[in-house]
């Protein structure tokens, strides 16, 4: 179908016609009569494929045959470049009115990235704008049946100094209800909003909502909006970096008959978290510092990750979580000998969790050396699969390092895991020396202290391993026990902190150091059996298969 006359000047914006080819390279012009002879479904789906919407919107500078065909493309995806901001609202502004009054077809999805960081932005004359423009786009794909909305604001940086009461607030409380949007992801740059108290959203199933700011009675409302009242049909709900401000208790209550995944992250000021959701499959709260009490009602939950929260209370059970990831401590931190009682308290609800991940701060310090997880954690009769991340103070000596390892062990509290993996994230770097290795860090027995039995255990991974005696010592008496044992993966993770001075000659010692005790160290720890070189990508690490002999 050929365009109308119109489409010459009912275009967003003057368009910089492209120049025409030479008169000799008649190859290009062949080349856009092909594609001109194409249908229309064919050009509008070619068109669908821009990143940007002003490179379909260009398009019509080919030819009459290509003008309008735009305004029939599924999706329209707005990205800001550096410069002007203001030029670039106008343009989205009237790209999409355009598109209303063009009646050509549903837009099913919308995309909008408003970038004021740049130095060109810097000006606080263009911030409100910038806050009516997304409400003005918000507005738009709500209204006009757009499946899938994805927007997303970054501001100017704020001065420390600035008020939060000085910041304009977004409006949206009169935003009309949809039956047809679908998918929606709000990244609003710590904006304040004001949130609608009767929407819905009748066939949304999937809403990720960032960094944005909600207060007083619009705790309530965020509460709503994330519930069946407004999205019955949720099933994906993610929120990273909302603040629910104001006085009192602030307390999130998600109630969401069909939910089945839910992420929370880095959520200021939540210090209540209730659950209410018979269909929840998926729960991650992780690093939610204000955090203070959960009450969940979730008997169908499977997946549970609650890392970096306090937890003082918990109120219910997790009877079919089978997978339980969180993270524990050593020894006392900045919540005092408590530091690890709500994880505990979790252990302790989750009772039918066969497959347990740890976060596992080893730090020890001279002001907090109280080991507070030995012996506290309960029976894990259950748990056939255990995996620990382990990280230590910076210049933490291996062998206490080792031994805080030890505390989480110790006992028969895993006495039926199947799969042990150790990870020793060690985040700073070790140097290497000749003749260092053995010498800084001695030969140590913990069997004296810490009782570890693995009877059951069929296949163990040590990840990271830097190969010192003190390492060696522990897995040797961690896999004493393990008859059974199937499988063994041992990467060695060695960063050689070269001096201004060193030389190849030095690096080639150092080398061949580790090379030669990467070797010893295996052939220690598991002297029967058959050890082969096995290909690992993450961490360059080098890593070694064992299999016993057959």
């Amino acid at each position: 179908m050929e365009s109308t006359k119109d489409d010459d000047v009912d275009e967003p914006t003057k368009q910089q016609t492209e120049p025409s080819p030479p008169a000799g390279d008649q190859s290009i012009v062949g080349a856009a009569d092909l594609l001109s002879g194409l249908c229309d479904d064919v050009l509008v789906h070619i068109l669908g494929l821009a990143k940007d919407a002003k490179d379909a919107v260009r398009t019509g500078a080919l030819s009459r045959r290509w003008r309008g065909l735009w305004r029939r493309v599924p999706a329209l995806r707005f990205a800001s470049r550096q410069g002007n901001a203001k030029g670039f609202m106008a343009f989205v502004d009237d790209t999409l009115a355009l598109r209303a009054r063009s009646g050509d077809g549903g837009l099913e999805q919308l995309e909008i990235r408003l970038n004021m960081r740049n130095a060109a932005c810097r000006n606080e004359r263009l911030v409100p704008p910038s806050i009516g423009a997304a409400e003005r786009w918000i507005r738009y794909a709500v209204r006009h049946g757009v499946k899938s909305f994805q927007f997303e604001l970054d501001l100017p940086k704020e001065d420390d100094e600035d008020e939060d009461e000085e910041a304009p607030v977004m409006v949206l409380d009169e935003l009309p209800s949809s039956a047809k949007l679908e998918a929606m992801f709000l990244d609003l740059s710590y904006a304040w909003v004001s949130l609608p108290a009767t929407v819905v959203f009748a066939s949304l199933t999937d809403l990720k909502l960032e960094f944005m700011k909600v207060a007083g009675d619009n705790v309530l409302l965020l509460g709503r909006l994330v519930s069946s009242a407004c999205c019955p049909n949720l099933r994906k709900l993610h929120m990273f970096s909302v603040t629910l401000a104001g006085p009192g208790q602030q307390k999130l209550l998600v109630e969401a008959g069909v939910l089945k995944e839910l992420s929370l992250e880095e959520m200021d000021g939540m210090r209540s978290l209730e659950l209410r959701a018979p269909s929840l499959r998926v729960l991650r709260i992780e690093d939610c510092d204000d955090l203070e009490s959960l009450a969940a009602s979730a008997p169908r939950l499977e997946k549970l990750s609650c890392r970096g929260n306090p937890l003082l209370i918990i109120d219910g059970d997790f009877p079919s979580v089978s997978l339980l990831k969180l993270d524990l401590k050593s020894h006392g931190h900045a919540y005092g000998d408590d530091s690890n009682y709500g994880r505990i308290k979790l252990l302790q609800r989750c009772r039918s969790a066969s497959r347990l991940s740890i976060d596992f701060d080893a730090s020890m310090r001279e002001s907090h050396g109280i080991d507070i997880i030995k012996g506290k954690i309960p029976q894990l009769d259950h748990v056939r699969s255990l995996k620990a991340q382990i990280s230590p103070t910076v210049n933490q000596n291996m062998h206490s390092f080792v031994g805080c390892v030890a505390s989480l062990l110790t006992g028969t509290t895993f006495s039926n895991i199947r799969y042990l993996c150790l990870d020793f994230f060690i985040f700073y770097e070790i140097a290497l020396c000749p003749g260092a290795v053995r010498k800084s860090n001695f030969i140590c027995d913990h069997r004296k202290s810490h009782e570890i039995s693995f009877i059951h255990l069929k296949e163990a991974e040590f990840r990271r391993v830097r190969g010192t005696d003190c390492e060696l010592g522990f897995l040797q008496y961690v896999l004493s026990g393990a008859t059974q044992l199937q499988k063994v993966i041992l990467s060695f993770k060695h960063s050689l902190k070269r001096r201004w001075n060193d030389d190849f000659r030095t690096i080639q010692e150092h080398s061949s150091l580790i090379k030669n005790r990467c070797k010893d160290f295996r052939e220690n720890l598991l002297a029967s059996g058959t050890w082969t070189d096995c290909h690992d990508t993450t961490d360059k690490c080098h890593s070694y298969e064992w299999r016993p002999c057959q």
